[in-house]
């Protein structure tokens, strides 16, 4: 139950800072909104690991730390998805990223209960559903095709991050999480020095920069309960759990820009929220 918690705390501080990173990501770059994000980030897990954490657990860590700094792309692609594209359009995309570490974690020798593997079909299913557009809105327009291109590709790199985090936690949680975040801020780093920020300056884009902060630091804490969550129980539960995050991104993208959901999305989050409670059941 701790395990299953965790997950879901891990899910809400997941879709909150997506809703808050797509957000702030209209206006400006998604590689200065992350970069900023992911930075915060990092700096509050070094002081963590300044006081708590213990003596480097060995090369290891490093291969997976790496793979889980994929994530720092995967989550500028889901960024640029939610900026162009309807929130409730793209987010639950993302639950795709549960794919990879459930197929990872079924070949790894994972078990489930019945209970377990009909949860996290109805999981998948009900964030699926979730995705469909309101009939006002254009799902075959050029925002909306290009936005699902996005966020397909960050569910990959995500999933694969998921993968990487669960092998660097399995050897130690702070060097783990503090390693992929190092990584990940590296890649954004490249990433900012290839693609030219375009339009308007990066010092405006800047300010106010505390939202920014605060949408790594809810990242950074998501991670870390992922982490965790993943060391209690099977990689390819805690992974679905953690992975109806897009829900609470719908949510907050009705309750906030009022973006209207059309029958099917709302059929959609409570089949994922009764997937969550068979997984948890199980």
């Amino acid at each position: 139950m701790i395990a299953v918690l965790t997950a879901l705390a891990a899910s809400a501080l997941w879709g909150t800072s997506d809703f808050l990173g797509g957000l702030f990501s209209r206006g400006r770059s998604a590689v200065v909104v992350l970069g900023v994000a992911q930075a915060a980030g990092l700096v509050a897990v070094a002081l963590v690991m300044a006081i708590w954490a213990g003596a480097f657990p060995g090369t290891a860590i490093l291969l997976p730390s790496v793979l889980a700094g994929a994530v720092g792309l995967g989550v500028l692609a889901l960024y640029r998805a939610l900026a162009i594209g309807p929130m409730s359009v793209v987010a639950p995309l993302g639950a795709l990223a549960a794919v990879v570490p459930v197929v990872v974690g079924v070949a790894g020798g994972d078990r489930l209960s019945w209970l377990q593997a009909v949860g996290i079909v109805g999981a998948l299913v009900g964030c699926f559903l979730a995705a469909r557009a309101p009939s006002d809105e254009p799902a075959d327009g050029p925002g909306s095709r290009a936005g699902v291109a996005y966020a397909l590709v960050a569910a990959l790199l995500i999933g694969f991050g998921f993968v990487g985090l669960e092998d660097a936690a399995d050897e130690d949680v702070l060097w783990g999480l503090g390693l992929s975040r190092a990584v990940a801020v590296a890649a954004l780093a490249v990433a900012a020095a290839i693609v030219a920020v375009r339009g308007v300056p990066i010092s405006r884009q800047l300010t106010p920069i505390a939202p920014l902060a605060v949408v790594g630091l809810l990242d950074t804490s998501a991670n870390a309960l992922f982490a965790y969550a993943s060391t209690l129980g099977l990689l390819s539960v805690t992974s679905v759990l953690s992975s109806v995050y897009p829900v609470a991104t719908v949510l907050l993208a009705r309750i906030v820009l009022h973006e209207r959901m059309v029958r099917p999305q709302v059929a959609g989050v409570v089949i994922a929220f009764a997937g969550i409670a068979l997984l948890a059941a199980g």
